[in-house]
Formats: C-alpha cells, structure tokens, sequence
C-alpha cells in the first residue's frame, strides 16, 4: 500500500521527513523501518513531558505525541495539574491558542488553570484573553491582577479590554493602582481613583520612581498632598529641574549628597547648581569623581571652583579609567596632588591609549607592572605594545595568564615573543574554562608550563566537551571527581557521559545533589541509572525549595533518602506541589509554612455551611455529615458534655492559638464565668488574644474579642503587633473605631520598620507620632532598617538623639544611613569600627570614614573583607592605607573558598600560603583552593588536612588528598560516622585503613544514622557502649534502638527511657518498657513534665512505679506547662517547692502563678533585692495586690516606651530606682502602696 495510506501518527518532524521522502514509494517493501521509528520515538519520549516538549520544540504536535506516550510516573494528578499550569503559561507568552485550546480541552479539561491569565495579559495576547473568557471563564481567574502586567509592559488594547470585562477586585485594586502609576497610565490611575473612590496617595512615589511625572502631578494635587517626603534621585538623574521645584513648592522634596552625586554623574549642571544654592546640598568629592567618570568636563570645573578647588586622586583616577582625557588635562593645570600609579594603571586597564601616552608626557606618577597586567587581560594589544616600548615597569606572569582566560591569543603570543616573565599553569586552566580552544592548543604547542587537573574540571563545568576530549587525548594531568560533579550541576550531560566512559574519577554524591537543585532532570535520571554514587537527602531539600516538581517526583520513586525540612523553614510553591508534598511528606513538612499567594476563586456562597453554635471543626464535620438528621439526638448531647470537658482547660488563648479558630474560641468563651475568673488574669488573657489576632491580621476575632469579649478593656499589644506584621486596615480599623482604647504613639513604628512594611510606617508617621520618651527607640529602629527619611525627620523636628542609632545601623549595615548620622548627627568623637563595613563590602563609607578621619582600620579590618571575598576592599585598604597583610586575613579567605581573594595576597608576598591555610580549606570543603595551594608548593605536613575534610564530611576533598599525599588521617572515621558520611567513612576504611572507637557507632546511633550503625557493625570490631541505645532513645530513633538491641549485647542504662520521656518520645518509652529490663528512674517523669510532654507524664503514671519528685511540678511550672501543672496536682501526691511559683513568676507565666495560688499551699520567698525583668502590667497588678508583702524590696522592669504602665507604677506609689534610654526600674516599698489606685 502507499504510505499516505498509512494512518497519519504523530511523529517528530524529522523522522516524518524520512518516512515521506527518504523511504520507496512502496513502502510495502520496507515495513519494519516505520515501526523501527516508532519504536525509537516511543523510547525516546519516554524521558519527556508535555512541558519539556513544548520547551523545546514550541510544537502542538510533539506535545500531543508525548501526551500520549506518557509513562506512569508522570501520572500523578497533582504532577500533571503542575504540568498543565506551567505548559500553558509558556503557550500564554507565546500566543499560542492553539496548544492552549488542546491543553485545556484535551489533555486536562476540567481542571483550573492558574497564571494563565496574568501571563497572557502581560504579553499583550488580547486574542488569547478573549478566547479563554469566552470558553473558559469559570477555570481561570479573572480580575484579579492580569491588568499589572499589561500595564506596565504598555499593552494598552489589554488595558481597555480588562477594564470593561474583568474588573479588578477590590483587595487587588492597590496593585493595579501601584502598576498603573509606574507605568504612567493617567487613564486607569483616574478610573481607579474616581471610580472606586481609592487613595493614590502611596503611589506616588512609584510614578516619580518609573519617570512618570505627569502621573506623579496629577496624583498631588488630586489629593492635595503636601510635606510628603519623596526621594528626588529619579528626577534629579533624568534632568527634570521644573518638577523637583514643584517638589519643592509642595514642601515635598527631600535632597540627599546622592541627589548632587546623580545629577553630576548625568551632566545635569543646572540641577547641581540649583542643590547646592537653593537647597543647601553639599558639595562632596563623590560628585565630582561622578561627573569626571562620566565626562562632563562643564560639572567638574563648576564643582571644582565652587567648593574652593578642593579634589583628590579618586577624580584624577576616574576620568582616567574611563578615558575622559579632556577631564584630566583641565585638572592637571589646577590640582596638583599625587595619584600615585593608579592613573596610569586604570587608563591601560580600560584601554585609554591616548590617556596612557599624556600621562606618560605630562605627569611623574608612572604606572606599575598591573598596567600591562590589566591591558593584556583586557586585550588591549595597542595598549601593551606601547607600555612594552616606553615604559620600563613590566608586566607579571598575570599578563599572559589573564590574556589567555579571556581568550586573547594575539596578546598571548605577543608577549611570548616580547616578553620573558612567561605564564603559570593559570593560563591554560582558565583558557579551558572559558572555551578557548585555540589558545589551549597554542599553549599546549609554545609554553612548558602545561596546566592542573583544573583544566579539565573546570571546562567540564562549562560544558566544554571539545576541550575536556583533547585534554584527556593530549595532556597527562587528567581530572578529578569535581569535573563529573560540575558538569552534572550545570546541566552538561554529554559531559557527563563521556567522562563516565572514558575517565575514571567518577563523581560524588554531590553530582546528583546540585543536579537535582538545579533542575536537570535528565542528569539526575541519567547518573541513577549508570552510576553508583547516588546522592543525599540535599537532592531532595534542594530540589523541593528550588520548585523541580519533575525532579522531585523522580528522586521520590527512585531514591530512598531522607530529606530534612528545618522547623520554621518557609516555602513559596507552586500550589501543585505543595498538595503532592502535604500528601506524601507530612510528617517531614511539620513545623514548615507555606507562602501562599492570595487567589480568588470565588467560592459560591450555597456551599458555605449555616452558622451553628461554635464547636472543633471535627465534631461539627461528625454532626453534619456523618450522622442523620435529627436521628441520633443522644450523640450531639455526648458530643457537647465531651465539649464541656474538653474546654474546661481551655483558654480563649490556647483554643485561638492551636485553632486560629473565631468559632472555637466564641466556644471557650461562652463556658467562662466572668464572675469566678480573676479580673486581672481575664485581662490578660483579653490582651494576650488580641495580640495574636492582630498579628495574622484577623480583624473578624479582633472585632469580636473588642466589642463583645471585654467591649471597655484597654489595648497593651494589639497596636504593635498589628504594625510589626503589617496589617494596615486592621490598624486603620483600630484608629477610626477604637482610638482611645489602644497604644498609639508609642513604639509601634519600631516593628513596622524592622519589617519593612513602608505603607504602614508612612501611615504612622502621620497618624501617630511617636511620644518623646517612645523615639529614642523609634529612632534606632528606623537606622536599623535605613529608613533613612524617619530618621531625618526625627533628627530634625524632634532632635531626637543619633547617639545609639549609629551603632544600629552599622550593625544592620545601613551605611548611607550611618553616613548622614555622622555628618549631621553632630556626634562627639564617634567611634567606628571598621571590620563591618569591611566585611560587608562598603568600600564608599569605608573612603568617606577615611576622607573624615573617623577611625581607623583595626587588626580584624582586613581579615573581615578577605572572609567575605571583599577583593575591592582588601586592595584599597593595601594600596592606599598601607594596611599589613597578614597570614590570618588570607585563611579567612581560605575558609569561604575566595580563591581570587587568596591568590591576591599570594601575589602580593603575603605568608599565609601554609599548610594551615590548606587544612581550613580542606576543612570547609573548597577543592579548587586545595588545587591551587598544591600548584603553589604547598604540602600538606601530618594528618590535618586529611583529617578536617573527612570530619567536615568533603569527601572530594579527601580523595584528592589521599592521590597527591602520602599522609594517612586517623581518628576522624569517628566523627564522619558520626555525621552520616558513609561513602566517606567506606572511602577511609577501604583506602587509608583508618582507625575508629566505640564512639563511631555510638555518633551514628545518637543521630539516628541506622544504615551507618549496620556497617560498621559489619565491617568493624570495636562495637559500641550503652551510651549507642541511650542516645538513640533520647532522640527518637526507635529503628535504631530496635536493631541495637536484636543485633548488639551492650544494651542501655536507665538513661535510654528517662532521655526518651524527656524528649517526649512516647514510642521509645513504650518499646523500652515491654522489651527491656532496665527500665527507668523518677527522673523520666520529671524530664517529660519538665518538657511539657503530658502523654508521656500520663503513661508513665498509669504503666510504670518509679513516679516523680517534686520537681516535676516545680519544672513545669517554670517552663509554663500549665496542662501538666494541672493534671500532677490533680493525680500525683508528690506535690511541689515555693520554687514554682517562684519561678513561674519570674518567667510570667500568669496561668500558672494563678493555677498554684489557688491549689497549691506552699509558700514562696525573694533572696535579697529580686529584679522582675519579664513583668506585664497584669500580672504586677495581681502580685501586688496579693503579695505585698512578699515583694517588698523587689524591683519591676517597664520598657520606658510603655508609658501608660510606668505612670501606673506611679500612681500605685512605686518608687523610681533608675532610668535608662531602653526601661525603668520601679522598687516596691509595701508599706508605701496605694493598692486603692489600682
């Protein structure tokens, strides 16, 4: 039959090419070559998803062909909802209808499609958006935040479209509002404005930051605003004089030494004139170095006589490294000041050949040998020539070895010939990083130095496959593992094939690790298959927050290692991914959060339940779903006395903590007796809610717990807490409808500004202003978070002391607000250390700490910017301060692996290049320095090397080091058990012979590394001691106790369940009990009430006789564990000390103080002068109205900000002891107190 007869398969384009025009007509006569081609199509897509079609090929066609051929792992529903999503959206910026029609209509079509619209709108795709409103409406989300993007990527046909079909809602419309201002869209900014009555007040300076100045005026005088402090570098960059005037003429514009700096870099002459006259801006050094940069020659010389000729050598060095040689000619006749070298050096690093050759006729300054340095790196050969003939400096060996990392081969053979400092092995290691072939091969053929096993590593990495072959063919030094690792990091997987077949060094667990952390899945598929490394449970961390769904589907059905999740640890992901991990991994997620970005999808109305009495939403779902109606009336009258029960321990506090529950909290509430709780403690409770519910920005319990719960109490957090997380409308709700009853002006801002939320500092600072004895505090928050317009406007209206905001910004390296500080802060001989602006990279504040004589470099100086890579900072503290290089400073470098960092201070006759500095970088695992020491003469003497790379768990590293050393490492398969290493500790067993003890397994079992403990228990004979099952027990690892004790005859002590009880792992407890004999002490019980682990407490009461001790209640009542107080007082006989009430009030647990002064008769006493440093209002109240006299001589910490609480403390007739910026101490004199004032 013909082949078009053939039914028409969905083929790759080029085998459909060979099928129509490479086969016979008669195609009869050659059947078996199409099902050879779909035989191969069927094994080559099985890698493939739909997504990486698409990606690939942007072809409907191979999609709908790998959709087809789908194997079943990429079949998990939530994966291929991820699927969905993520094609759709590249179709969406592509314009693709018709591979989204096929997605949403074939491949998934009931599914809801996120993003689809926010893309598509943002890339002007109008068809795209109509079609899916069309046909698709109630699976995409429309008015939402799609009119951002078309917006501000001036789409304006989408604009018009969006505001007639999908309406912004209105918890959007500040988003829309803020991207029309940016993008200078007047129209949408007055529709919104006018149309839905919102503010743009807040906008504004998004419009004056996109250059939209109309927009900006019209939003000002829309809304009358007027002292609004607005940054004016924006205008003053882009020359737009008439607008900071009108800034201006609005008590609107706030000028910095910045706003001079950028207008002088730009050639804005009328606008510096203008600062400088009109506004009082200082003239600086900056502005000048800025102008010269840039050429503005007019600027210069204006800067230079206004401010009575004063320059320095940064100006001179500037125009000369950026080639503005008629800059330089203008200052030459007026400045006679010493640049040193520099001049020349930087003019011939930026290739400035006429710059070079007047300095060279017009100055005695020179150059030193980095000016051929830095032209040869640069390829300025005309430049190297020239220094070459006229100038006696020279060049270093960093010439040709520069030239030949940037690949230039006319300037490398040039100083072949002409020169004779040669190169080092640098130069055909980075020539092969970079991809330079040609200049590899030149090398290789003209220079003996040859190069490291760098070379190959290193164009591996860069997956240079053609350099990486003819090393291999052509030079000895081979490659080590690194090479395989870093090509599987980058993605380089024909790398990676060829170095598996043809070299030896193999790779490390950290090939699949970075692989999988960086998406590339078909590395990661390829190195499970063929190599036998495997990877650690980083693959899996990595791959989860990197958000590779298809790299974590993989490793989840292939690989078996466990990943940890740190408590607390935050995660923004893609919502498919997040219900496949909840699905699979919620024991690993506990303690996690996710960032879930707010989508509304309209949920309809009829399917929310009718409003009940509140109750736990488990036994409201029994009631309404799983029981008839009306039937079983016995059962809702079980299920409301368990209820009773259940709440009777139950605060509003602890049912809104664990619930974030309105209903269950109503609940609690409703079973109080107002008439039997302590006013003080109910108080408390009242305040301690509404922190929390003003914290997550709950304005519904809020609400409820203000106007109904105790509608006259006043607010002691609410405020703060409401500002600290950001929460404006809460805030706003507060101010209009509860003004009187909550802390305003105190230190609200303070969180407000920690945390960066700018709208709601903006709002604060017009609707509470801070009272004098709260802006001390307010000041240093604001310098700590380099809000640098609070600070001003504290400094200047309210002359709010800058003494302690100094070393608050500097220790939150805030350096432009630490520089205003000491230039208008008017402090008396400010001491300034030098090591965090160093370590922090801050070269500009460091010159103008210098150019001001304020400090000076410390010993720690430069240590601090070698530790973070600092280079620029090293060099100038060098070459300009003349600070003393030192060995330490280059082993810090050493420590985080700043090669660049290191080799300086090598090149620059520093003696840190020691062993020492080897074993640091062995230590912290930086291979390619431990390859750069060795090329450097640099032997590893003893054992430290070896031993700090296997301890600190390196083990390419410890390969490498074992291949060029003879040194063995002993002692250190202890801590790699330890740690989980086991191919480092196989590594040291099989390789060095290294030696272990009893603490290997014992490490490996206290960290519940089970498959550590079996080997060593295989292969090793020094075993372990009881300590191995004691720990293990302590932290949980019940597999690990179950083997030790089948397969060891050590055993445990005691310790095994008393640790167990202690870390609450009732598991363990329970094994322990029923298999071994040693059993426990009273100290179980004690550890687990201490903890709070009442199951624990519970069990042991009812299954074991050891019991308690006193402790028992006295720790739990210090560590605040009331449920536990509580059940030991009601079933326990032991009893407890004054110790916890003492305690308990110490650490202000009121629940407690109050739960053991109504059950408890023991006495308790203060030793001395007691300082009460974690007191609230409430619980002072209630001590002193029932324990006067106990706590006469005792003295109460208030922060000085609270001031309603201190003027109680005054009121009651407490005495003042002390005062300081931050609290006030207030002593008690019981004979003195007016308890009737309270």
């Amino acid at each position: 039959m013909e082949f078009r007869d053939v039914p028409d398969l969905l083929l790759l384009q080029s085998v459909r090419v060979v099928a129509h025009y490479c086969l016979p007509k008669d195609c009869g006569e050659l059947p078996h070559v199409p099902r050879q081609l779909d035989a191969f199509l069927d094994s080559f897509s099985t890698d493939w998803t739909v997504l990486t079609a698409y990606k690939r090929f942007k072809s409907l066609r191979c999609v709908q062909y790998v959709a087809a051929r789908a194997v079943p792992e990429i079949q998990d529903p939530f994966f291929k909802r991820w699927l969905l999503n993520r094609t759709v959206e590249i179709a969406a910026i592509r314009g693709d209808l018709a591979t989204i029609r096929w997605l949403m209509e074939s491949y998934l079509p009931t599914e809801q499609v996120a993003n689809v619209m926010e893309v598509a709108a943002a890339n002007g795709r109008l068809e795209t958006l109509q079609w899916l409103y069309d046909h698709h409406r109630g699976r995409v989300c429309f008015g939402d935040v799609e009119m951002c993007g078309a917006l501000e990527n001036k789409h304006q046909q989408v604009v018009d479209w969006l505001r007639e079909h999908a309406v912004p809602k209105a918890e959007r419309r500040n988003d829309v509002l803020r991207s029309a201002a940016k993008a200078g869209n007047l129209g949408v900014v007055q529709w919104l404005c006018d149309g839905f009555g919102m503010d743009a007040s807040d906008v504004v300076k998004f419009a004056i930051g996109c250059c939209q100045w109309d927009t900006a005026r019209w939003i000002i005088e829309r809304f009358e605003i007027s002292g609004l402090a607005l940054d004016s570098y924006f205008p003053a960059r882009h020359g737009k004089l008439s607008f900071m005037k009108y800034l201006v003429s609005r008590d609107m514009g706030v000028f910095y030494p910045g706003t001079l700096k950028v207008s002088a870099a730009h050639g804005h002459l009328d606008i510096v004139k203008w600062l400088h006259a009109e506004q009082g801006v200082s003239l600086t050094i900056d502005a000048m170095r800025e102008a010269a940069q840039n050429g503005h020659l007019e600027v210069v010389q204006w800067l230079f006589d206004a401010n009575g000729g004063v320059c320095d050598s940064s100006v001179f060095v500037g125009a000369a490294e950026y080639g503005r040689l008629g800059v330089i000619q203008w200052l030459q006749t007026r400045w006679s000041g010493s640049c040193g070298t520099s001049a020349m050096d930087w003019a011939a690093h930026g290739g400035h050949l006429d710059v070079v050759k007047w300095l060279h006729l017009n100055r005695t300054d020179g150059c030193s040998e980095k000016a051929m340095d830095k032209a040869a790196v640069n390829g300025f050969h005309d430049v190297v020539k020239w220094l070459h003939e006229h100038r006696s400096e020279g060049c270093t060996k960093l010439a040709m070895d520069g030239a030949a990392g940037a690949g230039h081969l006319e300037v490398v053979k040039w100083l072949h010939a002409h020169r004779d400092e040669g190169c080092s092995t640098i130069a055909m290691n980075h020539a092969a990083c970079n991809g330079f072939f040609e200049v590899v091969k030149w090398l290789h053929v003209h220079r003996s130095e040859g190069c490291t096993t760098l070379a190959m590593d290193l164009s591996a990495r860069n997956g240079h496959l053609a350099i990486v072959q003819w090393l291999h063919q052509n030079r000895s030094e081979g490659c080590t593992s690194a090479a395989m690792d870093k090509a599987a990091r980058h993605g380089h997987l024909n790398v990676v094939k060829w170095l598996h077949s043809h070299r030896t060094e193999g790779c490390t667990t950290n090939a699949m690790d970075k692989a999988a952390a960086s998406g590339h899945l078909n590395v990661v598929r390829w190195l499970h298959y063929n190599r036998s490394e495997g990877c650690s449970s980083v693959a899996m961390t990595h791959a989860i927050a990197h958000q590779h769904f298809d790299v974590v589907l993989f490793l989840h059905l292939h690989r078996k290692e466990d990943f940890p999740l740190s408590v607390n640890t935050t995660m923004r992901l893609p919502l498919e991914l997040q219900q496949w991990l909840l699905t699979k991994y919620a024991d690993e997620l506990s303690g996690c959060h996710f960032d879930v970005p707010k989508v509304d999808w309209r949920p309809h109305d009829s399917i929310r339940p009718p409003p009940i009495v509140p109750l736990p939403q488990q036994c409201y779902t029994l009631t309404c779903f799983c029981m008839p109606d009306g039937e079983l009336p016995h059962v809702m009258l079980r299920l409301n006395d368990f209820l009773d029960d259940f709440s009777a321990d139950c605060t509003i506090v602890d049912a809104y903590r664990r619930t974030s529950s309105l209903g269950f909290m109503q609940y609690v509430a409703a079973r109080e007796d107002p008439q039997e709780m302590n006013p003080f403690y109910r108080r408390w409770l009242f305040n301690a809610a509404t922190e929390m519910a003003a914290s997550r920005g709950d304005l519904a319990s809020l609400r409820w717990l203000m106007e109904s719960y105790l509608p006259s109490e006043f607010l002691t957090k609410a405020v703060a807490a409401a500002a600290t997380n950001g929460h404006l409308p809460l805030l706003k709700w507060l101010f209009e409808t509860h003004h009187d009853r909550g802390y305003w002006g105190n230190t609200e801002l303070c969180g407000a500004l920690t945390n960066n939320h700018g709208e709601v500092v903006q709002w604060l600072r017009t609707h509470a202003v801070p009272r004098t004895e709260c802006r001390t505090e307010v000041m240093d928050a604001a310098a700590g978070a380099g809000y640098l317009d609070i600070v001003k406007w504290l400094h200047d209206e309210y002359k709010v002391s800058v003494r302690s905001a100094l070393s608050n910004a500097m220790s939150n390296r805030q350096w432009e607000t630490s520089q205003w500080i000491l230039e208008n802060g008017e402090l008396l001989m400010p001491w300034i250390n030098w090591d965090q602006p160093a370590k922090d990279g801050a070269l500009a504040f460091l010159k103008f700490l210098h150019a001001q004589s304020i400090g000076s470099p410390g010993y720690f100086t430069l240590q601090s910017a070698a530790w973070t890579g600092q280079l620029d900072v090293v060099k100038w503290l060098y070459e300009e301060l003349g600070v003393t290089l030192n060995p330490d400073a280059m082993r810090k470098a050493a420590q985080n692996g700043h090669l660049d960092v290191v080799e300086w201070f090598h090149q620059h006759g520093c003696e840190g290049c020691d062993d020492a500095t080897l074993s640091i970088a062995a230590d912290h695992g930086h291979l390619e320095l431990v390859q750069w020491l060795y090329e450097h003469g640099i032997q590893a003497s003893g054992t430290a090397a070896m031993n700090c790379a296997a301890r600190s768990g390196h083990l390419d590293v410890v390969k490498w080091l074992h291949i060029h050393h003879t040194d063995q490492c002993f002692g250190v398969l202890d801590d790699a058990a330890t740690s989980g290493r086991l191919d480092i500790v196989k590594y040291l067993h099989e390789h060095l012979n290294a030696n272990c003890t009893t603490s290997a397994m014992d490490g490996a079992a206290r960290e519940g590394h089970l498959e550590m403990v079996q080997w060593l228990h295989e292969h090793r004979s020094v075993g372990c001691t009881t300590s191995a099952m004691d720990w293990a027990a302590r932290n949980g690892h019940l597999e690990v106790v179950k083997w030790l004790h089948t397969n060891r005859t050590e055993g445990c002590t005691t310790w095994a369940m008393d640790w167990a009880a202690l870390g609450g792992h009732l598991d363990v407890v329970k094994w322990l009990h029923s298999n071994r004999t040693e059993g426990c002490i009273n100290k179980a019980m004690d550890n687990a009430a201490k903890n709070g682990q009442l199951a624990v407490v519970k069990w042991l009461h009812g299954n074991r006789t050891e019991g308690c001790t006193v402790g028992a209640i006295d720790e739990a009542a210090a560590n605040g564990h009331l449920n536990v107080v509580r059940w030991l007082q009601q079933n326990r006989r032991e009893g407890s000390t004054a110790i916890a009430m003492t305690r308990a009030l110490m650490r202000a647990h009121f629940d407690v103080v109050l739960f053991l002064h109504a059950h408890r008769p023991e006495d308790f006493s203060f030793l001395g002068t007691t300082f009460m440093r974690h007191s609230c209002v409430e619980l002072t109240q209630w001590l002193l109205h029932n324990y006067a006299a106990k706590v006469d001589g005792c003295e109460f910490e208030v922060p000085t900000s609270d001031w309603r609480f201190n003027e109680w403390c005054a009121k009651m007739n407490l005495q003042q002891a002390r005062e300081y910026d931050a609290s006030t101490w207030w002593a008690c004199e019981s004979a003195s107190l007016r308890l009737d004032q309270a």
